[in-house]
């Protein structure tokens, strides 16, 4: 049994266990979050830069079978096996929030929770009339007729008994080609808390309604089809963190991705412009003599990573390459230094910085985009694997005068 299915199976016997009920679980053996990635097969099709026109990429977004349950403890022990018959269930889009589909009902609040207030519920304690300061209450005393929350004591991280869970099914194709890839599977918004099962074993458990969640699937993936399964609560102890002047809606609300990357591949990006104003011509509105930018790149750790390079090209509007470099994938380059979060440093990380001139800056009125290409290089000189990136050149800063200016310029917010 997997260890997401250990800790699913603890919260079943006993609710102390329960994952969306425990602030200090946010995911199980889910992937950091990157940068969005494409599994490019090549540097052409990085630099055409069609993320979803990737060969190794693919969206499962689809109509999948659904069912809605009062509670998780309601959800069937056997909802995810792989041969479970799904005639009589329920077909809905995903993307898509299952209250605008039929199920359930949507909540919109303002300042208050989106819970109800039901005696005995695990997320509320009820005062007695007569209390005295300490908490404690007389023998005599009885519940208060309430409004809501008008006198109730809300109890983080507890949420309603009555949580509805909704469960999704739906099968893919595995083409053979990806066989031998690394697989990902990406959650690229679900509210608010789930679980996934693939092949009938279960693979992790994320939240963050707003937020990717990827989980590598390599192992639990097979060639030809594949059945994927995903619990998703409505509340979790994020719910109290996300409330907000909004339409409460649940469900897999983002596009599911699949994609396949090589056993070495690049894991994340970052870009960062560096301008000098300075050399800006033509008054306020031309482009800028001297530019730079810090490009850091970090891979998947395989035996022998260091005799890895990253390859980085500068490419302008018309596609031509500007600016290029290349460094040594080494432990001495992580991409986000002095982390004082407890997060995973990036060891396995190339960093380079590359200047340009003559660039045109990017603004609200005229978004110029550049485009940079990442190219893994293997030991041998080959190249491995392939990413890319827009990026636009611009500088936004609140000067000393309380003034925010977008390339020197003051900002005026319309």
């Amino acid at each position: 049994m997997s260890q997401p299915e250990q800790r699913r199976q603890q919260f079943l016997a006993d609710p102390a266990n329960r994952d969306y009920e425990n602030h200090h679980v946010l995911e199980i053996n889910r992937e950091p979050m990157h940068a969005p990635l494409a599994g490019y097969a090549s540097a052409q099709e990085a630099r055409a830069g069609d993320r979803f026109a990737s060969t190794y990429l693919t969206r499962l977004d689809d109509r999948w079978s659904f069912r809605l349950f009062d509670r998780p403890e309601s959800v069937p022990a056997d909802f995810a096996a792989p041969d479970l018959d799904v005639t009589g269930w329920d077909r809905i889009a995903v993307p898509g929030t299952w209250e605008t589909q039929g199920h359930g009902t949507p909540i919109y609040t303002n300042v208050k929770y989106p819970f109800g207030v039901d005696a005995g519920s695990p997320h509320l304690e009820f005062p007695y009339a007569g209390a005295s300061p300490d908490g404690a209450s007389p023998d005599s005393a009885s519940p208060r007729e309430m409004d809501h929350y008008d006198g109730a004591v809300l109890c983080p991280p507890r949420v309603p008994a009555d949580n509805p869970t909704g469960c999704y099914l739906t099968d893919f194709t595995l083409e053979p080609t990806w066989a031998d890839r690394e697989l990902y599977l990406s959650f690229e918004g679900v509210e608010s808390a789930f679980y996934l099962w693939v092949n009938g074993q279960c693979v992790g458990y994320g939240q963050d309604s707003k937020l990717p969640s990827e989980f590598r699937i390599t192992g639990y993936a097979k060639p030809g089809p594949n059945r994927l399964a995903v619990q998703v609560m409505r509340f979790c102890d994020g719910s109290y963190l996300e409330d907000q002047d909004y339409w409460h809606v649940s469900g897999i609300h983002r596009s599911v991705i699949l994609y396949a990357k090589p056993a070495a591949h690049i894991r994340d990006l970052r870009v960062r412009t560096l301008i000098d104003l300075s050399t800006i011509a033509d008054g306020d509105h031309g482009p800028v003599a001297h530019a730079e930018l810090d490009l850091a790149c970090s891979i998947r750790e395989v035996p022998g990573f260091a005799s890895y390079r990253v390859r980085f090209e500068l490419l302008d509007t018309a596609g031509q390459v500007v600016a290029k470099a290349d460094a040594p994938v080494s432990v001495d380059t992580p991409m986000y230094t002095g982390r004082t979060d407890g997060g995973p440093r990036e060891r396995a990380s190339a960093s380079v910085r590359l200047s340009a001139a003559n660039v045109a800056l990017w603004s609200d009125e005229i978004p110029t985009l550049y485009r940079v290409v990442v190219v893994l290089v293997g030991p041998g000189g080959d190249e491995v694997d392939y990413e890319s990136v827009r990026v636009g050149f611009r500088d936004i800063r609140i000067g000393d005068d309380g003034v925010i200016r977008l390339n020197g310029r003051r900002l005026i917010v319309r």
